[in-house]
C-alpha cells in the first residue's frame, strides 16, 4: 500500500542532505590533477592511499565546509570532524587532503567519506509537478519535490548516502548537533523540501 503524505512527512521528515552553503567569500577548490574515483572516494569504497591535493578555485574564505569542483567530493573542517566525533555520529570516515596556496594547518580539513547507506532514489514516492524557476524570472518546470529513497532501507547510520548516488544524507540529531556548534557553510536541507528537476 503507497504511503500517505502524512506518512512520508513522519518518515522522511527526520532527514536532511548537507549540502554546501555557498556563503560570499567562501573558499572552493579545484583537484590538483586528476582524482582517482571520485564517486567511490566519497561513497567510502575506496580509500585514499595518499591526501588528495587540491588549490584554490574562487573565493578566499577557508570555512567549515570547503566546496569543490568536483561536486562530489566534500571537504570539512577539524570542528566538523570533532562535532561528529564527540557525539559518536556513525557511517562516516575521513581521508587526508592537502589544500595549497591556502595557508592553513596541514590537520585543518578532511575530505568526508559516507559509508552509511539506504536504499535507492523512489521516484514513485514523489509524482511528477510543476516546480518554481531555477533561475529568477523564468519559468515553472515540470520536476518533482522531494528525494526520497526507499520506504525502510536506511541502515540506520546518521550519515549515510543512497545505494547508487553521492548525495550525504544525515539525521536531525547531525543537523542539530553542527548547526549548534555555528559551523559555518554548510546547508541542509530536508529531504521532503528538495526540488529538483531530474530524475
Amino acid at each position: 500500500m503507497p504511503l500517505s503524505t502524512a506518512e512520508i512527512q513522519d518518515y522522511y521528515g527526520r532527514f536532511f542532505v548537507l549540502q554546501e552553503g555557498f556563503l560570499r567569500g567562501a573558499l572552493r577548490v579545484a583537484p590538483v590533477g586528476k582524482v582517482r574515483e571520485p564517486r567511490a572516494l566519497t561513497r567510502g569504497e575506496r580509500a585514499a592511499r595518499k591526501p588528495v591535493r587540491f588549490k584554490p578555485d574562487e573565493g578566499s574564505r577557508p570555512l567549515d565546509l570547503v566546496g569543490a569542483t568536483w561536486a562530489v567530493l566534500t571537504i570539512v573542517s577539524r570542528r566538523v570532524i570533532a562535532v561528529l566525533e564527540s557525539e559518536r555520529f556513525a557511517g562516516w570516515a575521513t581521508y587526508p587532503v592537502e589544500l595549497d596556496g591556502v595557508g592553513v594547518d596541514a590537520d585543518a580539513y578532511h575530505g568526508l567519506t559516507v559509508h552509511g547507506r539506504c536504499g535507492d532514489i523512489d521516484n514513485s514516492l514523489t509524482p511528477k509537478k510543476m516546480v518554481p524557476p531555477p533561475v529568477p524570472e523564468g519559468e515553472a518546470v515540470p520536476g518533482r519535490r522531494g528525494l526520497l529513497f526507499e520506504h525502510g532501507s536506511w541502515d540506520g547510520s546518521d550519515l549515510f548516502c543512497p545505494s547508487e548516488g553521492t548525495a550525504i544524507f544525515v539525521t536531525r540529531d547531525v543537523r542539530d548537533a553542527l548547526i549548534a556548534a555555528k559551523v559555518k557553510n554548510l546547508h541542509f536541507e530536508r529531504v521532503t523540501d528538495v526540488e529538483r528537476i531530474w530524475d
